[in-house]
């Protein structure tokens, strides 16, 4: 997991971050995605460095527990129609934890932290476009959707980090990333004639294969990919392995089947590998890269995700 400001703590609380942070990510990474990881992580720097800390009392489990849990309940975790989801009683059952105690710590935590459905800052970034709490802010003495507000004003809530970003900009980004998705793909079949790839070892042949494999094992694969990769360009995604297969999620944007573009490398996950940063239409979120192949192998990128992803597939 990555590490950032938000998770800065008294040196005197390092070891219980630590050891409850290891619990959180450990139950994120298997059965939510790296959003919840990262969260939880904030959460509970957050906690630490309360005066006094609370977590100084009681088990990492619970803890662990109260704080998935307390987040889950802030964005809809435990809602069904939503992914990732997971039912409270099993997010008890796998943590180890009685109902009632993580209930209770659950509650704990909000109290302290003045969390509810939709709070802002325990917001996960991938829901930030369509949570109105965000956006709803006072002007004049009146209540508006700030995106409907004058730039000047956008500009002053920026500037004080009430929103997270002046959406005409983010508009302008878009519109940035879709012409240079333009150039990419217009200039790959130049690059392609100039720098044909050797695809041999992908057709079959098991020495030539073997020293590819080889190959990759020795590879920074985070550095390798920045160093060489295009953005954005077009995927498609191919699975989700957090997907529950009883309750299908074709028509929910970053679904398997759905086309989004990749924006950029995010952070690399111990079990989920490197995590990339994708829009489909206004919806921003992370997927791992090996869950995805490039659309159109005239692509430049195509065969370096390939790479990637059936290395990622075989190690």
């Amino acid at each position: 997991m990555t590490k950032s400001t938000e998770e800065k703590v008294p040196k005197q609380m390092q070891s219980k971050f630590e050891e409850i942070t290891t619990l959180t990510d450990t139950f994120c990474s298997t059965y939510l995605n790296t959003e919840y990881a990262d969260m939880s992580r904030k959460l509970t720097a957050a906690l630490c460095r309360k005066r006094p800390s609370p977590l100084v009392k009681g088990k990492a489990k619970t803890w662990a527990c109260g704080i998935v849990h307390a987040l889950g309940l802030v964005n809809f975790l435990y809602d069904s129609s939503q992914t990732p989801h997971i039912k409270s009683t099993e997010l008890y059952k796998r943590f180890g934890v009685a109902e009632s105690t993580g209930q209770g710590k659950s509650k704990q935590i909000r109290d302290m932290m003045k969390m509810s459905q939709m709070s802002p800052d325990w917001c996960l970034p991938s829901r930030i476009d369509d949570n109105p709490l965000i956006w709803m802010v006072s002007v004049n003495g009146f209540l508006m959707d700030i995106r409907n507000a004058p730039r000047e004003i956008q500009e002053q809530a920026f500037e004080q980090g009430i929103i997270p970003y002046i959406p005409e900009d983010q508009e302008l980004e878009l519109e940035t990333n879709q012409k240079k998705l333009e150039e990419n793909e217009e200039s790959s079949e130049d690059l392609n004639n100039s720098q044909i790839y050797d695809s041999s070892w992908d057709k079959g042949n098991d020495e030539l294969w073997e020293q590819k494999y080889a190959e990759w094992e020795k590879r920074d694969w985070s550095n390798w990919l920045l160093n060489k990769l295009t953005f954005p360009f077009k995927v498609e995604r191919q699975e989700d392995l957090n997907a529950n297969p009883f309750e299908p999620n074709q028509n929910k944007p970053l679904s398997v089947g759905h086309e989004m573009k990749v924006l950029s490398i995010e952070n690399e996950d111990e079990s989920y590998g490197i995590i990339i940063k994708v829009r489909e239409g206004r919806k921003t979120g992370y997927v791992p890269l090996a869950e995805v192949e490039v659309t159109s192998q005239e692509d430049s990128n195509f065969w370096l995700v390939r790479e990637y992803v059936v290395w990622f597939a075989n190690r």
